[in-house]
């Protein structure tokens, strides 16, 4: 985990210093001009504009490094029991009846790592609802779950979160 805390902290770090630079910004002009920051000849973006999307990409950058690192620990898992067991396992289910039969029971909480990982991938109705119910800590206060609904942007990952997919997948075998 030592290369997500790394990754992450410096990703947080470029997005404070964004924001701080922005806000700065923001309070030097008051009500008066902008400068122009950059123009392509069409568009044109302010001083403001530009730090605005150096904040906004940097947070950005964030929350998929968090949404990447726990596909990516979940996959592990996955890989190591392929491995570790018939070399046929290829579902959810598949994988955990190899861990028993290997005498290790998955983590209880590892079905919510499995469609989180899952929700990620593919934010289908499917994995959302069952996400919903199993983890609803993982979404926004303000997302509103249904049909058809944008699950994968209504996640608030945090590190937090990552950190408990880690210790969940570290229970669930002997990886």
């Amino acid at each position: 985990m030592r290369s997500f805390n790394t990754s992450h902290e410096t990703l947080q770090g470029a997005a404070e210093e964004a924001e701080d630079a922005w806000s700065k910004h923001e309070r030097a002009i008051g009500d008066g001009p902008d400068a122009v920051g950059w123009t392509d000849g069409y568009a044109i973006l302010t001083t403001t504009d530009l730090l605005k999307l150096r904040m906004v990409n940097a947070w950005a950058a964030a929350s998929e490094l968090r949404a990447a690192f726990i596909i990516a620990l979940y996959h592990h898992w996955e890989r190591c029991v392929y491995l570790w067991g018939d070399r046929r396992s290829s579902s959810h289910a598949d994988h955990v009846r190899v861990m028993k039969g290997l005498g290790y029971p998955p983590d209880p909480d590892l079905e919510k790592v499995y469609r989180l990982a899952s929700l990620l991938k593919h934010n289908s109705d499917r994995h959302g609802d069952r996400v919903w119910t199993l983890w609803r800590e993982v979404f926004s206060p303000t997302f509103t779950c249904g049909p058809n609904a944008d699950w994968y942007g209504g996640l608030d990952l945090t590190d937090d979160h990552v950190n408990e997919v880690a210790d969940i997948v570290g229970r669930s075998g002997p990886t």
